[in-house]
Protein backbone atom coordinates (compact mmCIF):
# COMPACT_ATOMS: atom_id res chain seq x y z
CA UNK A 1 0.00 0.00 0.00
CA UNK A 2 2.61 2.12 0.19
CA UNK A 3 4.26 1.82 -2.44
CA UNK A 4 1.45 1.90 -4.37
CA UNK A 5 0.81 5.74 -2.83
CA UNK A 6 4.06 6.46 -3.19
CA UNK A 7 3.87 5.65 -7.29
CA UNK A 8 0.45 7.49 -7.14
CA UNK A 9 2.18 10.26 -5.79
CA UNK A 10 5.57 10.71 -8.10
CA UNK A 11 3.41 9.90 -11.35
CA UNK A 12 1.20 12.49 -10.11
CA UNK A 13 4.05 15.22 -9.19
CA UNK A 14 3.38 15.34 -5.76
CA UNK A 15 0.39 16.31 -3.73
CA UNK A 16 -1.65 18.92 -5.83
CA UNK A 17 -4.50 19.01 -8.20
CA UNK A 18 -4.28 15.83 -9.69
CA UNK A 19 -3.33 13.73 -6.60
CA UNK A 20 -6.12 15.31 -4.17
CA UNK A 21 -8.54 12.53 -4.47
CA UNK A 22 -6.52 9.29 -4.70
CA UNK A 23 -4.33 10.37 -2.05
CA UNK A 24 -6.89 11.96 0.32
CA UNK A 25 -8.68 8.59 0.23
CA UNK A 26 -5.55 6.44 1.11
CA UNK A 27 -5.12 8.44 3.61
CA UNK A 28 -8.97 8.08 4.72
CA UNK A 29 -8.77 4.45 4.55
CA UNK A 30 -5.49 4.06 6.89
CA UNK A 31 -7.40 6.28 9.58
CA UNK A 32 -10.08 3.48 9.28
CA UNK A 33 -7.35 0.53 9.33
CA UNK A 34 -5.68 2.65 12.33
CA UNK A 35 -8.89 2.83 14.27
CA UNK A 36 -10.24 -0.97 13.97
CA UNK A 37 -7.51 -2.52 16.01
CA UNK A 38 -8.61 -0.57 19.00
CA UNK A 39 -12.37 -1.40 18.32
CA UNK A 40 -12.18 -4.98 17.92
CA UNK A 41 -9.47 -5.97 20.39
CA UNK A 42 -9.71 -3.12 22.99
CA UNK A 43 -13.15 -2.07 22.94
CA UNK A 44 -14.46 -5.60 22.18
CA UNK A 45 -17.22 -4.12 20.30
CA UNK A 46 -17.29 -6.49 17.41
CA UNK A 47 -20.09 -4.63 15.43
CA UNK A 48 -18.93 -1.59 15.82
CA UNK A 49 -15.26 -3.02 14.03
CA UNK A 50 -17.57 -4.82 11.54
CA UNK A 51 -18.96 -1.39 10.16
CA UNK A 52 -15.83 0.32 10.38
CA UNK A 53 -14.25 -2.72 8.28
CA UNK A 54 -17.02 -2.15 5.84
CA UNK A 55 -16.80 1.26 4.93
CA UNK A 56 -12.99 0.56 5.53
CA UNK A 57 -13.57 -1.86 2.61
CA UNK A 58 -15.37 0.54 0.42
CA UNK A 59 -12.80 3.12 0.68
CA UNK A 60 -9.93 1.04 -0.06
CA UNK A 61 -12.07 0.03 -3.52
CA UNK A 62 -12.63 3.97 -4.46
CA UNK A 63 -9.35 4.12 -3.72
CA UNK A 64 -7.57 1.72 -6.04
CA UNK A 65 -9.81 2.98 -8.18
CA UNK A 66 -8.40 6.05 -7.80
CA UNK A 67 -4.98 4.60 -8.50
CA UNK A 68 -6.23 3.47 -11.88
CA UNK A 69 -6.25 6.97 -13.33
CA UNK A 70 -2.76 7.09 -11.84
CA UNK A 71 -0.38 4.61 -11.90
CA UNK A 72 -1.97 1.10 -13.03
CA UNK A 73 0.93 -0.85 -10.94
CA UNK A 74 -0.63 1.02 -7.82
CA UNK A 75 -3.88 -0.15 -8.39
CA UNK A 76 -2.40 -3.55 -9.23
CA UNK A 77 -0.40 -3.28 -5.49
CA UNK A 78 -3.74 -2.60 -3.54
CA UNK A 79 -5.63 -5.86 -4.99
CA UNK A 80 -3.80 -8.23 -2.03
CA UNK A 81 -5.16 -5.50 0.25
CA UNK A 82 -8.58 -5.67 -1.04
CA UNK A 83 -8.54 -9.64 -0.51
CA UNK A 84 -7.39 -9.24 2.54
CA UNK A 85 -10.04 -7.20 3.41
CA UNK A 86 -12.83 -9.59 2.24
CA UNK A 87 -11.02 -12.33 4.40
CA UNK A 88 -10.87 -9.98 7.44
CA UNK A 89 -14.21 -8.94 7.01
CA UNK A 90 -15.72 -12.03 7.07
CA UNK A 91 -13.91 -12.59 10.15
CA UNK A 92 -15.32 -10.10 12.20
CA UNK A 93 -19.10 -10.63 11.07
CA UNK A 94 -18.11 -14.23 12.00
CA UNK A 95 -16.85 -12.82 15.54
CA UNK A 96 -19.82 -10.79 15.96
CA UNK A 97 -22.64 -13.22 14.74
CA UNK A 98 -20.98 -15.81 17.39
CA UNK A 99 -19.84 -13.68 20.54
CA UNK A 100 -23.15 -11.74 21.90
CA UNK A 101 -22.55 -9.13 24.36
CA UNK A 102 -23.22 -10.00 28.14
CA UNK A 103 -26.36 -7.87 28.06
CA UNK A 104 -27.27 -10.05 25.01
CA UNK A 105 -27.01 -13.23 26.98
CA UNK A 106 -28.22 -12.17 30.27
CA UNK A 107 -31.42 -10.68 28.35
CA UNK A 108 -31.62 -14.38 26.76
CA UNK A 109 -31.76 -15.75 30.34
CA UNK A 110 -34.21 -14.15 32.02
CA UNK A 111 -36.52 -14.83 28.98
Amino acid sequence: MGYASYLVWEDCGGFNESSVLPLSLYGGQLLLNWAWTPIFFGMKDFKLAFINISVLSGMAVATTIAFVHCNKTAAALMLPYLGWLAYASALNYYVWKNNPKIEEITDDKDK
